[in-house]
């Protein structure tokens, strides 16, 4: 406990208590970096006084604790000071709670054959995740990991930066809609005939023909050009 103060208005500050608040920083080598904020409330001892018309001291009519926030601006007042402190603890339990929502993290992978000579190709995969937003603006990842030890398998991590490599490496971030899943279910299902499409191309008797017209232009006209003889 501190040195007494007096606060005109709030009445005698007596004594400080911390409320914590973690926050993510960013990542280092074994995964989420957090830190733990310190939020200052203030208790103060406040006493009502008799309003006279005649002089002498005033009297006091009643007397409470006052604890006081001022970084949220939330205040809580009473005669019981550990009823007082649950109070502002759950004003402040409202002010800093997370509303999650449901996100999807879309990425894109380059696949690369190893062990080979040579090959190619991409992986689409995508992960609901929830996304939520700090009272200090900072956006965080909540996601489930069936791998943690079983009481923290919730990780709360930084939101993941959008990328557009040059490698073909994408990670992109979408709400999960209804909508948006059941396109992305399509996407997969048009890549998957793009891919029946592509065998076809490198199929025995078909792959030095192939070979040949890619030479010459895009394997996009190629793929429409056998579609459109084929129809």
């Amino acid at each position: 406990m501190g040195k007494p103060s007096h606060n005109p208005g709030r009445g005698k500050k007596f004594d400080q208590i911390f409320y914590d608040v973690e926050s993510v920083i960013g990542d280092d080598e074994t995964g989420r970096k957090t830190t733990i904020k310190k939020v200052v409330v203030d208790l103060y001892l406040q006493k009502k006084l008799s309003q006279k018309a005649s002089e002498g001291p005033a009297e006091t009519t009643a007397a409470g604790i006052l604890a006081v926030c001022e970084e949220t601006g939330d205040t809580e007042f009473g005669t019981d000071i550990n009823a007082v402190i649950a109070g502002i603890r759950s004003k402040l339990d409202t002010a800093f709670r997370i509303a999650w929502e449901k996100w999807l993290v879309v990425t894109v992978n380059p696949v690369r054959a190893y062990g080979k000579d040579g090959g190619g190709g991409l992986e689409l995969t995508w992960k609901e995740v929830q996304r939520g937003k700090t009272v200090t603006g900072d956006v965080l990842m909540r996601s489930y990991n069936l791998h943690a030890e079983w009481f923290n398998r919730w990780q709360i991590e930084p939101w993941p930066d959008q990328v557009r490599g040059e490698d073909g490496r994408i990670v992109a971030t979408i709400p999960a809609s209804p909508e948006n899943e059941k396109a992305l279910e399509r996407f997969v299902q048009q890549i998957n005939e793009l891919r029946k499409r592509l065998a076809a191309l490198v199929a025995p008797g078909e792959i030095e023909q192939t070979l040949a017209a890619i030479a010459a232009g895009p394997i996009t006209a190629l793929i429409d050009a056998k579609r459109d003889g084929a129809s």
